[in-house]
């Protein structure tokens, strides 16, 4: 389609206006003229003869599932002709010329960075890093994996500064909560380059090996102590996770004579400690240890899918009315136990069991007892037929194709000074 130039000029107005707010002043880099901005349907097939280098930039070492499925993504880079070289960085920087310096001695072709808001506080060095690559020729692929600000300065500025941006969740609920707008998907405003794509978060199919540990030890233990239905959750504490919420339901089942149990692994977050939250699960586990049981520590992915393997269901009860990613539903999945959730909108894509309204306890009591009562063996096959398709391996393919188109918007959206 036609690129339509008085739009372009328009948004240029715009992300300029939002700019002199929010970088003080600093103006936006003059963009070459084009007649077509290249169709997003379009399909570009790797060939042996171009392989491709991606510079990858992501927190790996911090306390966050990002960090594990963005490596989970780059075991599947070989064989569509990619190669990963890991850029170090540090987010909080105002300024990133060791970027630069990485990317033109080791020829990176392609930068891939995964943002989330909880490490770059720093937009504007973001910034300054984004637009000194594409001056060399080095287009930016942009991952969010935290969409819940996507109508902020901000976040609208970073959108409309790369070639390609990413979100792996898009839907989100409408003011009203119904109607034909209830789903909206992530707006397609990303100024010279309009493109946003919803790519799934890669997982690794199969895990190898059974979890080990003190963790698996405990969980082992508890396990024995009496049969039941066992729900299984995990994550940082968080109100917003339902954690308490779904704990004093299975307490109330449970005195219901209802065979639930609930275990739950859910660590403090480095930057958000949650004592409070940790203490009033600790005094609901005391009051009945078989009903509950609290391991309170971060495990690396692979052993919380273990763990959650010991359950016959996942819950995830968030309660956050916004666009956002969860790679917890993406591990919940890998366990291969059926999912009960809150009809948060993250959730949306799961091949859910049972859903109930976020914080409407009475409809969860319900969900979670129908789930008791239930055959469970066909949802099992069901979701993990649905966490096959997300392999690392199937989406390694998506992800070089979207480096590819980032590489020809650039040349054709590149700043001129």
């Amino acid at each position: 389609m036609p690129f339509d130039e008085s739009l372009y000029v328009a948004l240029e107005k715009r992300v300029a206006h939002l700019e002199e707010f929010y970088i003080r002043g600093e103006a936006p880099p003059p963009v070459a003229a084009r007649s077509e901005i290249p169709s997003r349907s379009r399909v570009l097939m790797p060939t042996a003869a171009s392989p491709l280098r991606v510079g990858m930039i992501c927190e790996i070492d911090a306390p966050c599932g990002i960090g594990e499925h963005t490596q989970y993504l780059v075991t599947g880079f070989a064989p569509v002709g990619l190669t990963c070289s890991w850029l170090r960085h540090d987010a909080t920087a105002q300024e990133h010329v060791g970027v630069l310096r990485q990317c033109v001695a080791e020829k990176v072709d392609v930068v891939h960075i995964q943002h989330d808001w909880s490490f770059w506080r720093e937009t504007r060095g973001l910034l300054d890093l984004i637009r000194r690559l594409h001056a060399r020729g080095i287009p930016v692929v942009l991952d969010f994996h935290a969409v819940g600000e996507a109508d902020s300065p901000q976040q609208k500025i970073l959108r409309r500064s790369v070639p390609v941006a990413v979100t792996h969740n898009v839907r989100r609920r409408s003011p009203r909560g119904d109607g034909p707008n209830k789903n909206e998907e992530f707006p397609d405003d990303a100024g010279p380059y309009f493109d946003t794509d919803l790519v799934p978060i890669p997982l690794a199919l199969p895990v190898v090996g059974p979890p080990r540990g003190r963790a698996l030890l405990r969980a082992a233990e508890w396990v024995a102590l009496e049969s039941g239905v066992i729900f299984g959750t995990f994550g940082f504490l968080g109100e917003h996770k339902g954690h308490i919420d779904v704990a004093e339901t299975v307490l109330e089942l449970r005195k219901r004579g209802v065979p639930a149990r609930f275990l739950l692994m859910a660590s403090h977050h480095p930057r958000n400690p949650a004592e409070i939250l940790s203490r009033r699960l600790a005094d609901l586990a005391g009051t009945d240890p078989e009903g509950i049981l609290h391991i309170d520590d971060f495990l690396p992915i692979e052993t919380c899918v273990g763990l959650l393997a010991l359950a016959n269901a996942t819950v995830l009860n968030y309660q956050v009315d916004s666009w956002s990613q969860s790679g917890s539903a993406a591990v919940a999945a890998m366990a291969g136990r059926p999912v009960v959730a809150s009809d948060c909108p993250m959730f949306a894509d799961l091949p859910l069991v049972r859903t109930w309204p976020m914080k409407d306890r009475n409809k969860m009591r319900q969900a979670l007892q129908d789930v008791v009562d239930m055959d469970l063996g066909c949802e099992t096959v069901r979701v993990l037929s649905w966490a096959m398709d997300r392999r690392a391996d199937v989406l390694a393919q998506q992800y070089r194709d979207l480096y590819e188109r980032a590489k020809e918007r650039l040349a054709i959206c590149r700043p001129t000074g």
